[in-house]
C-alpha cells in the first residue's frame, strides 16, 4: 500500500508569526467570549481574539489581523482586535496573495510528482514569489542536486501556473477612487448626483448594483454637477436631497457590447488589454448553474448545454440575469484553464477568496465593458500658466484617466466592507485637439473634472 502524501503546509520557513506583524486569519467560531481564528498563512494554526463586544468580529470573515502575543511552547497566539491601517492591510493582503500563488504551484506539483508538500518547499528553500516567477534565475534557488525531471517538471509548472492581478500589483486601487492628474483639478464629480440619476431611472437593482451600462453611459454623457453641489450622501433609494448646478459633460463615450460590436473570441484578449492600464468594469451572464457554484474553489463556466442554449436564442440571453463586476486580474490554473477575476458584491463572509471569484475566459461569459473617450470639461478658467511638456509634447494624448467612484461602502456585519455600487471603473482617452498641439494662445488652462469617494 502506498505511503500517504502530506499536502499541508505552512507558507513561510517561520513556523510562527512574530509579535507586531499582520497576518491573515479566519474567524471560524465564537466561544466564551473570545473568537477563535485559523491563520491561513501558517497551516491554519490556531489564534485568539479578545473582544468587549461581539460584533467586532464576524464570524466566516477573513481579514488581516495584528499579532499582539505568541507562545511557541504552548502554541498561544493572540491577535489584536483594533483594526491594522489600511496601508498595512494592502500590504497584508498581497503578501498573502503572492504566498498563496507559491502555495498553489508547488501544491500542484506535490500532488503530482507524489511528495510531501513540507519537502517540496524545502527542496525550494521556500521560494518567494519573485523568486518563483523569475525563471532566468532558477539555479539561485534550486539546488543544484535537484532531480533533473523533478526540476523540468517544476519549471514547466511555473511557467503554466499565472496570476496577474491588480490585489497585488496596486491593492490601493481596489480600494480608493482616483485619476491621474495631467494639470491642477479643481473639483470633484458628485458621486450621488450619479446615483440618484441612476434612480430615477431605474438602473440600479435592490442592492444596488447597475443593470445597465450601456444606459449608465448616457447619464455621464449629458453631465454629473460637483461633488460640493451634491455631496455623498450613501442612499441607493432615491431619497437623498437633489441639487441643481452645472454639470461637467463627457463628449464622447461608447459601451463596448460583445453582442453587437466584436466577435465573441476577441472580449477575452480585448479585457486583457484593457487590464493592463487598470482594472475593467465587465458585464457578465449569470447562467443558472452560477448559484450552485458561487461559494466553491473553482473557475465557473457554464454548461455545454447552458451555452448551446444561449447561442441558438436570437434574443441572446435576455432572459439571463446580468451581474456588473469589476475584473481585477487573470490567470492559468494547474489544468492550463484561463480565467478573469472579478471583485463580486456578494460579501466575504464564508466566501472562498474574500469574496473574489473566477470566470473562465472560454466560454465567454462578458457582454459589455466600459470603454470611454474624451475626458475634458468644456469649462475653461483664465490663465497665463502654459501646458504641462507632456501635453505640449502630445505625449499625455493617449494617457489614461479613471472616472472611478461609482460605489459605494456598505457596513452591515453580515457584509463585505468591499460591497460596492457595481461600476468602479471607467476609463478615458484624452483626445483634444488643442492639447494635441500645445495650443495655449487663447491663455487658458482646461479643467479635468474629477470622481472620488
Amino acid at each position: 500500500m502506498a505511503t500517504p502524501v502530506k499536502l499541508t503546509c505552512r507558507f513561510y520557513k517561520a513556523r510562527y508569526p512574530v509579535v507586531g506583524s499582520i497576518v491573515m486569519a479566519k474567524v471560524e467560531r465564537i466561544q466564551d467570549g473570545a473568537a477563535f481564528a485559523s491563520l491561513l498563512e501558517y497551516n491554519k494554526i490556531e489564534a485568539v481574539i479578545f473582544f468587549s463586544n461581539e460584533d467586532e468580529v464576524t464570524v466566516g470573515r477573513t481579514s488581516p489581523f495584528r499579532v499582539s502575543k505568541v507562545t511557541t511552547d504552548n502554541r498561544v497566539i493572540v491577535l489584536d482586535r483594533s483594526p491594522p491601517s489600511m496601508q498595512e492591510i494592502w500590504s497584508c493582503e498581497r503578501r498573502f496573495l503572492k504566498a498563496r500563488h507559491v502555495h498553489n504551484v508547488l501544491f500542484s506539483v506535490a500532488e503530482e510528482q507524489r511528495i510531501n508538500l513540507k519537502r517540496v518547499y524545502k527542496r525550494l528553500k521556500w521560494p518567494s514569489y519573485e523568486q518563483m516567477n523569475d525563471l532566468y534565475k532558477e539555479d539561485w534557488f534550486l539546488s543544484s542536486d535537484i532531480d533533473s525531471s523533478f526540476k523540468k517538471f517544476l519549471l514547466d509548472r511555473i511557467k503554466l501556473m499565472t496570476y496577474n492581478s491588480w490585489r497585488i500589483i496596486e491593492p490601493s486601487v481596489l480600494q480608493a477612487c482616483f485619476l491621474i492628474q495631467l494639470i491642477e483639478i479643481y473639483s470633484y464629480l458628485s458621486v450621488q448626483d450619479l446615483v440618484n440619476k441612476a434612480v430615477d431611472r431605474k438602473l440600479l437593482g435592490a442592492d444596488g448594483s447597475i443593470l445597465s451600462l450601456t444606459r449608465l453611459s448616457k447619464i455621464i454623457q449629458e453631465g454629473l454637477v460637483e461633488n460640493e453641489v451634491c455631496p455623498l450622501t450613501n442612499r441607493l433609494d432615491g431619497g437623498s436631497e437633489r441639487y441643481s448646478g452645472s454639470v461637467h459633460k463627457v463628449d464622447k463615450m461608447k459601451v463596448i457590447e460583445e453582442e453587437y460590436h466584436i466577435p465573441d473570441e476577441f472580449v477575452a484578449p480585448e479585457v486583457l488589454k484593457q487590464l493592463k492600464s487598470a482594472p475593467v468594469t465587465c458585464s457578465v451572464l449569470l447562467f443558472p448553474s452560477y448559484e450552485k457554484n458561487l461559494n466553491r474553489d473553482i473557475i465557473y463556466e457554464p454548461t455545454t448545454d447552458e451555452i448551446n442554449a444561449y447561442k441558438e436564442d436570437k434574443h441572446k440571453g435576455r432572459n439571463l440575469d446580468v451581474h456588473v463586476m469589476l475584473c481585477t486580474g487573470s490567470g492559468v490554473d494547474r489544468r492550463g484553464k484561463e480565467y478573469f477575476e472579478f471583485q463580486n458584491s456578494t460579501g466575504d463572509v464564508n466566501a472562498v477568496d474574500f469574496g473574489y471569484v473566477k470566470f473562465a475566459q472560454n466560454p465567454n461569459t462578458i457582454i459589455e465593458y466600459v470603454v470611454l473617450k474624451v475626458v475634458f470639461s468644456r469649462e475653461v478658467e483664465a490663465s497665463a500658466d502654459p501646458p504641462s511638456p507632456a501635453l505640449a509634447s502630445g505625449k499625455g494624448v493617449s494617457v489614461r484617466l479613471a472616472f472611478a467612484g461609482f460605489w459605494l461602502r456598505r457596513a452591515e456585519a453580515t457584509k463585505a466592507l468591499r460591497c460596492r455600487l457595481g461600476t468602479r471603473f471607467l476609463w478615458y482617452l484624452v483626445e483634444d485637439e488643442a492639447l494635441r498641439r500645445g495650443d495655449d494662445s487663447q491663455g487658458k488652462k482646461e479643467r479635468v473634472p474629477r470622481s472620488r469617494v
